[in-house]
């Protein structure tokens, strides 16, 4: 039920005046699963500078109303150039050196060991944007190893203020120089109109490569995926608090990108803030799903972790 009020929503004339415009920076991992309901009335910018997987990218693009892909890197500085390191593994690659001296230490050293160093055609985001015809930014997600930050900054405040989601996924360890840790993340969102509705702390073992000398490769695998993981980076998702005048438009966006991500509560306090701003009759339907979803995830034995967790300290095993 949920696609189909999101669907009667997004043929709504707030959504074919202004469709939602997706930025997708670091692309090379394909269609984003979160955007499954929503792509197919959107527009995204996508941006992949790693050229070994932008192909992929582009087999894409029939996902959305319509897919700008620039072959071009986008930074946070004007400049016509930049120094790219291509690694070992693609999804590595970044406009910022590895630190090898700190990667020593842990496992997966080698993906960001570096092939190759190129000098690749650079615009900052709102160059990007204009060239596509945006002027505003709903959903910004980027993985840029070690610029997410940076690159988010780089828009004018009014327009990163008023998106509806941003999602980053900075790193913990050291693993470039001069990158944007998740701490300086979490202080920048502190002061902005966001809150953090989601992070997956990632890792890998913090054991040296010199350890997987030698071998077969899938014992190497196999040694390296039986010993315990550490952080090492995470995946964060900032939701707008919607305490700033929004618009119309953007509690629509918001209900739904609460629903998308089973943040019931979120998005019945945003219907609710809707029938009292707006008077528009769709967000008493929207708030009474949102009341019913929040209700039946009782029926879903949504309480299960709490007490596994509630039994494991009486228990002691935690």
């Amino acid at each position: 039920m949920a696609n189909s009020i999101i669907t009667r929503i997004l043929n709504r004339e707030e959504f074919k005046t202004q469709p939602p415009v997706l930025i997708d920076i670091g692309a090379s991992g394909g269609y984003h699963k979160r955007w499954k309901a929503i792509a197919p009335y959107a527009y995204c910018l996508a941006f992949d500078a790693d050229d070994r997987k932008l192909d992929y990218v582009e087999k894409e693009n029939s996902f959305f109303k319509k897919q700008f892909i620039l072959n071009s890197l986008v930074f946070p500085e004007k400049k016509e150039a930049v120094d790219f390191y291509l690694t070992r593994s693609p999804q590595c690659s970044s406009t910022l050196p590895p630190d090898a001296a700190a990667l020593k230490d842990w496992a997966y050293a080698s993906y960001f060991d570096v092939e190759k160093k190129v000098s690749l055609p650079a615009m900052v985001l709102t160059e990007a944007m204009a060239k596509a015809g945006l002027q505003y930014v709903d959903w910004f997600k980027t993985d840029s190893q070690g610029i997410d930050l940076a690159l988010f900054k780089s828009l004018p405040e009014n327009i990163r203020n008023a998106a509806t989601v941003v999602e980053m996924e900075p790193g913990i360890i050291d693993a470039y120089a001069g990158e944007n840790k998740m701490y300086e993340i979490l202080a920048f969102f502190n002061k902005a109109p966001f809150w953090l509705a989601d992070i997956v702390i990632k890792g890998f073992p913090r054991m040296p490569g010199a350890y997987l000398a030698g071998g077969k490769t899938m014992m190497k695998k196999l040694f390296i995926f039986s010993q315990r993981t550490s952080p090492g980076w995470g995946e964060m998702l900032f939701l707008n608090t919607m305490k700033n005048n929004p618009t119309l438009r953007q509690l629509l966006l918001g209900w739904m990108v609460g629903t998308i991500e089973k943040q019931h509560g979120y998005s019945l306090e945003i219907a609710k803030q809707g029938q009292a701003t707006y008077k528009d009759p769709i967000f008493t339907e929207l708030a009474a799903y949102s009341a019913r979803q929040m209700q039946l995830n009782i029926l879903r034995l949504g309480f299960i972790p709490f007490l596994v967790k509630k039994f494991k300290a009486l228990a002691g095993l935690e």
